[in-house]
C-alpha cells in the first residue's frame, strides 16, 4: 500500500531556465542542431551577405554611372559658354 501512494508525492521535474526562456524556444525541450543544419545556416548568411554587397556594388556603379553624365553635361555647358558666350 504504501508504493502506491509514492508517486503522489515525487518532485515533479522543473525545466531548465534556459529550455524555458522566450529565448531558447519558450519551454520547448532543447534540440540540438547537426553540423549539417549549422553549416546550411551558416552558408546562407554568406549567400546573402554576398548578395547585399553584390546589390551595393551595382547601385555605386549606377550612382557612379550617373556622376559621369551630370560630369560631361557641366563641361559641355561650360564649353558651350565659353566658345558661344
Amino acid at each position: 500500500m504504501g508504493a502506491a501512494h509514492t508517486q503522489d508525492f515525487e518532485r515533479k521535474r522543473r525545466p531548465d531556465p534556459v529550455e524555458a526562456s522566450p529565448h531558447h524556444g519558450g519551454g520547448t525541450v532543447g534540440v540540438e542542431s547537426s553540423d549539417e543544419e549549422e553549416e546550411d545556416d551558416e552558408e546562407t548568411a554568406e549567400e546573402a551577405s554576398e548578395e547585399e554587397g553584390d546589390a551595393a556594388e551595382r547601385e555605386e556603379a549606377e550612382r557612379g554611372e550617373e556622376d559621369m553624365v551630370e560630369a560631361e553635361s557641366i563641361l559641355r555647358r561650360r564649353r558651350s559658354d565659353t566658345q558661344g558666350g
